[in-house]
C-alpha cells in the first residue's frame, strides 16, 4: 500500500513543473539576438541582478525559474543595447534647452523660428543650435546682417549642427570684444569685404560663449536628463560622451549615485590642461554605469565645418590648425603610462598620417591600447594596415558626414568613393564601431546602421554619395558596430555589448527585425522598449 502511494504522489506531481531558480526577469517568445560569436539565437532569457543568468527555448526557461517579472515579446527581435562610439550628449542635452534648429532648410526659416521663439519666451541673451547649411542650395554659411535688424540690442548666439561653427550677431560681437577678424588659435573670425560676417570657428566660438551665463547646476542635471530620455527612446545604453569637463563628469557621477541619471557613460575628457592635471594624478575611474578612461584631442576639425586638413581628399582645402602639436607630444606618453585612451579628431588625411606616426612612437609593440582615430573615413586606403599593425581603433559616424562629404566639389573623386565605405574601412583593424557625432547627427543608432549598410543616409534614405552597397558592412557587421565593438572600443567587452550569461542585461525590443527586414522599411523601425540591468526605462 505504501509503494502504490508514493507511486500515486510522484504521478500525481508528474504534470507540474519544479521551479528551483529564481529570477528578476524573464523575456519570453522573442527572438533574441544574442551577437555572440556564432550570432546565435534564442527564445527566452532570464534576469537576475541585472545580469543575464540563462538564454534557451521558451519552454525550458519559463518552466526553470520562478520571476517577478516577465516580459512578453509578442514575437519581436531582441538585440543587445545599442551604443554610440562617439557622441555630444551632454551638448545634446544643452541643445534641448536651447531653440532646436534642426532640420531647417533655409536661413529664412532659421530667423523665423528664433523670432517665433523670443516673440514667446523673451530672454536676455538668444541661443539656439542645429542649422546647418548644406540645406541652402548653394552651400554657404549664413551672414548676420539679417539677424542684426531683427534683434539688434538682443546678443543672439546660432551654434551649427556640428557645434564647431556658430553665427553671432553684432550684439553677441560687441560684448564678446570682437573687433577685429582672422585666424585665433584653434579657429577663425571669418571677415568679408572689410566686415564681420559673424561666422565663428572652432575656438573662435569660445570668445562669445565665455560672455553667455553658464546653465545653473538645475539647467545641466535636466539636460542631462532630457537626453537620456530621448536616447532610451531610440534604444541607446551606452553613450561615448566626447569633449567632457571634470564639473560634467562629476556631476554626472553624482546622478548615477542618486539612481537619476540611469544612461551609461564612457566619458571621454576634453583635452584641456585642468582635466589633464587631475585625472593624470587620479587615474581612470570605473563604476557599473561611468567609465573614465580617454582623452579627447583635435588635430583638426570636420569637412562639414570646413576644417579638416587634406592632402590629396581636398587638394589645396584646409581649415586651421585647432592644436599646437607640442601638445600632442607632452601628453601622448603620459596618458599611455597612466592607462588612458587617446583619440583625437583627424577628418583629413594629413591629419590621418601625423596622428598615426605620433601612435606608432608611443604605442610602439602594445596593440591593445587601443587609442582611436575619430572622423577617420577618409583615411587613405593605402594607410589602413597601420590600424591593424598598431592596434588602433577606427571611428567613423556615418550619417552625419556622408552629405556634407558629397557636397564639397573639389573632393577627390577617388577619395569621395572610399569615403565611409565601411567595409573596406573594417579591413583596417577588422572591426569597426559606428556612432553618430549626435547632436551633429541623427541620435537614432537605426538610422546609422541603415547608413552602413546601404550608402544611404537620412530617414527618407536619399542617396549622399557614390556608395555601392557592395561597400557597406554586413547586417551583422552593422549590428556589431554599433553594440559589440563599441564595447571592445571601451574596454568593456566582458560586461555588455552582446547578450550572453554572466553580462549585463541591457536589450531593446524593436517592431522590425534589423536582419531580414527590407532595407527599404528599416529608416522607419521603432524601439518598442529599452531595458538598462533588466530594469525597464523606456516603453513605446
Amino acid at each position: 500500500m505504501r509503494i502504490l502511494f508514493l507511486l500515486t504522489i510522484l504521478l500525481a506531481s508528474g504534470g507540474c513543473t519544479h521551479k528551483f531558480d529564481s529570477a528578476d526577469l524573464v523575456v519570453h517568445n522573442a527572438k533574441i539576438y544574442t551577437i555572440d560569436p556564432a550570432f546565435s539565437t534564442f527564445q527566452a532569457m532570464a534576469v537576475k541582478g541585472g545580469k543575464i543568468v540563462a538564454l534557451g527555448p521558451d519552454r525550458k526557461i519559463l518552466n526553470k525559474y520562478n520571476y517577478t517579472e516577465e516580459y512578453d515579446a509578442r514575437g519581436r527581435a531582441v538585440f543587445p543595447g545599442f551604443m554610440d562610439a562617439h557622441c555630444h550628449f551632454y551638448e545634446y542635452g544643452l541643445s534641448l534647452l536651447q531653440i532646436n534648429l534642426t532640420g531647417t532648410k533655409s536661413f529664412d526659416e532659421v530667423l523665423a523660428k528664433i523670432g517665433d521663439y523670443y516673440n514667446h519666451f523673451p530672454t536676455k541673451w538668444i541661443t539656439g543650435r542645429g542649422w546647418n547649411q548644406n540645406g541652402d542650395p548653394e552651400n554657404v554659411f549664413p551672414d548676420r546682417r539679417k539677424l542684426d535688424a531683427l534683434f539688434p540690442d538682443i546678443p543672439v548666439l546660432l551654434c551649427h549642427a556640428d557645434g564647431r561653427v556658430a553665427l553671432a550677431n553684432g550684439e553677441a560681437l560687441k560684448r564678446a570684444g570682437i573687433i577685429s577678424g582672422g585666424a585665433v588659435p584653434g579657429g577663425e573670425i571669418e571677415v568679408k569685404d572689410g566686415r564681420l560676417t559673424g561666422i565663428l570657428i572652432h575656438h573662435a566660438i569660445d570668445s562669445v560663449m565665455r560672455v553667455i551665463p553658464p546653465p545653473t547646476r538645475a539647467e545641466q542635471m535636466r539636460a542631462l536628463l532630457y537626453a537620456q530620455r530621448n536616447c532610451f527612446s531610440v534604444g541607446l545604453t551606452t553613450v561615448n560622451d566626447a569633449g567632457l569637463e571634470k564639473e560634467v563628469v562629476e556631476l554626472m557621477g553624482r546622478m548615477h549615485q542618486s539612481g537619476s541619471l540611469k544612461m551609461r557613460i564612457y566619458a571621454m575628457l576634453a583635452a584641456r590642461s585642468e582635466n589633464l592635471e587631475y585625472f593624470l594624478q587620479t587615474g581612470p575611474v570605473k563604476t557599473d554605469r561611468l567609465n573614465v578612461r580617454s582623452f579627447q584631442f583635435y588635430t583638426h576639425g570636420v569637412s562639414n565645418s570646413r576644417e579638416a586638413v587634406f592632402r590629396d581628399f581636398h587638394p589645396g582645402y584646409s581649415g586651421p590648425p585647432l592644436s599646437d602639436t607640442s601638445c600632442f607630444q607632452k601628453y601622448a606618453p603620459l596618458l599611455y603610462e597612466k592607462g588612458f585612451q587617446m583619440h583625437a579628431h583627424c577628418t583629413g588625411d594629413s591629419a590621418n598620417r601625423y596622428l598615426l606616426q605620433l601612435y606608432k612612437e608611443v604605442l610602439k609593440e602594445d596593440k591593445n591600447a587601443r587609442w582611436r582615430m575619430e572622423h577617420a573615413q577618409t583615411t587613405p586606403l593605402a594607410d589602413l594596415h597601420h590600424f591593424k599593425d598598431l592596434g588602433i581603433v577606427f571611428s567613423i559616424h556615418s550619417g552625419c558626414g556622408m552629405y556634407a562629404s558629397r557636397k564639397h566639389d573639389q573632393a577627390n573623386p577617388d577619395h569621395i568613393r572610399n569615403a565611409f565605405a565601411s567595409n573596406g574601412l573594417k579591413t583596417g583593424n577588422g572591426w569597426l564601431p559606428l556612432g553618430s557625432d549626435f547632436p551633429a547627427g541623427d541620435i537614432d543608432p537605426i538610422q546609422t546602421f541603415h547608413a552602413v549598410i546601404s550608402g544611404k543616409a537620412g530617414r527618407e534614405g536619399a542617396h549622399v554619395g557614390e556608395f555601392p552597397e557592395s561597400s557597406g558592412l554586413t547586417r551583422k557587421d552593422a549590428i556589431r558596430g554599433l553594440t559589440f565593438w563599441v564595447a571592445k572600443s571601451n574596454f568593456e567587452e566582458l560586461e555588455k555589448g552582446s547578450l550572453e550569461m554572466g553580462k549585463r542585461a541591457d536589450f531593446v525590443v524593436l517592431d522590425t527585425d534589423l536582419m531580414t527586414a527590407p532595407k527599404k522599411d528599416i529608416p522607419g523601425a521603432k524601439v518598442l522598449a529599452t531595458f538598462i540591468d533588466g530594469e525597464k526605462v523606456f516603453e513605446y
